[in-house]
């Protein structure tokens, strides 16, 4: 299966909270790109739940806030969430640039 965009590894500590309701969970993010983000959690969220990321950018120091829909579940190897990123703001494009040069 292709993706949408090329994924870049990165691991930031990451807020979740799903919009209508739930625990806020802490994971990391496993990899991130102009579309979406993999997240290492052992937090289960149902495919479909639109959920808010907070998480701190390395290079400036900055919170940014995203909001995204859970678009995939893994179980195995490790448990993650895949999230699609509803309207990526200017600061996600710049984080996913950092993330590429970093490769």
């Amino acid at each position: 299966m292709s993706r949408r965009a090329p994924r870049f590894q990165i691991s930031l500590p990451t807020t979740v909270s799903p919009l209508l309701g739930g625990e806020l969970v802490v994971c990391h993010t496993r990899d991130i790109s102009e579309v979406g983000v993999c997240l290492d959690t052992a937090a289960w969220l149902p495919v479909g739940t639109r959920v808010s990321l907070t998480f701190t950018d390395p290079a400036s120091g900055t919170k940014l806030e995203v909001i995204g829909d859970v678009v995939r579940e893994v179980e195995r190897p490790q448990p993650a969430l895949g999230v699609l990123v509803i309207e990526p703001p200017a600061e996600w494009k710049v984080l996913v640039t950092n993330a590429a040069r970093q490769v």
